[in-house]
């Protein structure tokens, strides 16, 4: 179940857990993701004739993925990149949709990856973008 603190942030009741700050949850996942795995160098230096592949446990709003996209479309004429995320506990679109509405910087990609997003069914689902 998924509330929310001051009708922003997400949080999971199961887990009392919010599921970015809500301070700065955009920094904070290219501090701890982006910058955290070295993307930009990793992506700087990376053969050309290979697939770049993340592998992410728990997809929580997308905020990890939109980001990653982002911020990987200055590189993607040099290499395909595939995401894998593993979720047990998937939000809806419009769960997703309000989670990260307060990411202007996002907006664009966002809408691009809710128009393909449909809410998930058990197993395997599949994006491509």
């Amino acid at each position: 179940m998924l509330t929310w603190k001051n009708n922003l942030t997400p949080v999971s009741e199961q887990f009392d857990d919010i599921y970015f700050s809500p301070e700065n949850g955009l920094e904070e996942t290219k501090h701890v993701f982006i910058k955290g795995n070295d993307l930009y160098n990793r992506w700087r230096n990376w053969n050309i004739q290979n697939a770049f592949c993340i592998l992410e446990l728990g997809f929580g709003t997308g905020l990890n993925f939109l980001t990653t996209w982002k911020e990987y479309l200055e590189y993607k004429d040099r290499f395909r990149l595939h995401f894998i995320s593993i979720e047990k506990f998937p939000l809806n679109r419009e769960e997703i949709s309000k989670a990260l509405s307060i990411f202007s910087e996002l907006v664009e990609i966002k809408k691009e990856f809710l128009s393909s997003y449909q809410d998930l069914i058990p197993g395997m689902n599949y994006f491509q973008f």
